[in-house]
């Protein structure tokens, strides 16, 4: 037989017979073993890292991975070895799957947010959002066609503070705040910069289109806690606020239900600062 086949006589009779043995041949658990056994300096490295939850996984997997290759060659034939082979790259394939940079969840850092890392977990339609953001870069993520401006809830005051009710789907999504508008006219406010937008969620059934860190209006006060550590400041009406770990600016503030026992409390709205 072949090296990528098996013996019929397993039993060692004398120990030169060891050479008649198949040789394991190195792959995927071989690759994962190296990275989680094998070098303590290549481990350090990704765990340096590894603030990404799928750099973690990976280095978990190939714990796993490294125990099972080393027992699947001890005593087995070559097809149990080809099944655990198929087996476990299914298996790796799986919990890779979602879990890519730009997907994950960010492990919260235990000396606080700077405001980059905050803004830059946030997700519009799965999207992140760069700025300045205006009302056309909004447009061009959530799509032009399911886009529009409730202009019966869109005022500048006179102080240059704009308010513009933005609609998807027909449905009231975000409101957005503008400042130092000088043109009363709602119309001529898509490329100028947004200062703030909070999430009109109340009534919507699209209330996971923005995420923070995978939080959404759907989550709880305990998903957010998880995701982003405890917040910085609470307000007197009952919301929670994550600041730059910097300059203590708010970046993110959640709204939380305040009628709902603790354990049911959830979130109805998310206001970002840029």
């Amino acid at each position: 037989y072949g090296r990528g086949d098996g013996i019929r006589t397993h039993g060692l009779f004398v120990p030169n017979e060891a050479l008649y043995q198949t040789e394991p041949h190195l792959g995927i658990f071989a690759t994962l073993n190296i990275i989680s056994h094998k070098s303590w300096f290549v481990k350090g490295f990704f765990e340096n890292f590894a603030c990404n939850i799928w750099v973690r996984k990976l280095l978990t997997i190939g714990d796993v991975c490294g125990k099972i290759k080393s027992n699947a060659y001890i005593g087995g034939t070559a097809m149990k070895n080809k099944i655990l082979c198929i087996f476990m790259t299914l298996v790796v394939s799986l919990c890779l799957t979602g879990c890519l940079p730009g997907n994950d969840k960010i492990l919260p850092p235990d000396d606080g947010w700077t405001e980059e890392e905050l803004i830059g977990m946030v997700r519009i339609d799965g999207k992140p959002i760069t700025r300045p953001l205006t009302l056309d870069s909004l447009i061009e993520i959530l799509g032009e066609e399911h886009c529009q401006i409730d202009k019966k809830s869109s005022f500048v005051r006179e102080n240059g503070e704009a308010l513009v009710s933005l609609k998807y789907k027909d449905e009231t999504l975000l409101d957005l705040t503008y400042l130092g508008i000088t043109d009363d006219n709602i119309d001529n406010i898509s490329d100028k910069e947004i200062y703030a937008f909070t999430t009109n969620n109340v009534y919507t059934t699209y209330n996971d289109i923005v995420t923070i860190n995978g939080v959404s209006t759907k989550s709880s006060l305990n998903d957010i806690i998880v995701s982003l550590g405890n917040p910085d400041y609470k307000t007197d009406y009952d919301s929670i606020v994550y600041c730059d770990k910097n300059t203590l600016e708010w970046c993110i503030e959640f709204l939380i239900n305040s009628y709902a026992e603790e354990d049911d409390k959830v979130i109805y709205g998310i206001s970002v600062i840029l």
